[in-house]
């Protein structure tokens, strides 16, 4: 692995209140950074590597290229009971 490759980071749930936070400081501190949400509001795209996922696509395409050294699953699911 080159070290260019290692500064690259795969952020999935970069759009929730952690992965924004999380994608940001990576940027800040020199990383390329690519967050992955299924989908940002306009406030939250911030950099052309934060990519839309609906869940129908395969996230094969966003690890292939640039190829990621760390990926980061921030991702929350959340549950509401309609009872």
């Amino acid at each position: 692995m080159s070290e260019a490759n290692a500064r690259n980071v795969l952020v999935l749930g970069a759009s929730g209140l952690i992965g924004r936070f999380v994608t940001d400081d990576l940027r800040q501190r020199g990383f390329a950074a690519t967050g992955v949400a299924r989908k940002f509001f306009a406030g939250q795209r911030i950099s052309a590597l934060d990519l839309e996922m609906p869940c129908c696509c395969s996230a094969q395409g966003f690890v292939a290229a640039p190829r990621p050294a760390i990926v980061l699953m921030v991702v929350a699911l959340l549950m509401l009971d309609n009872r």
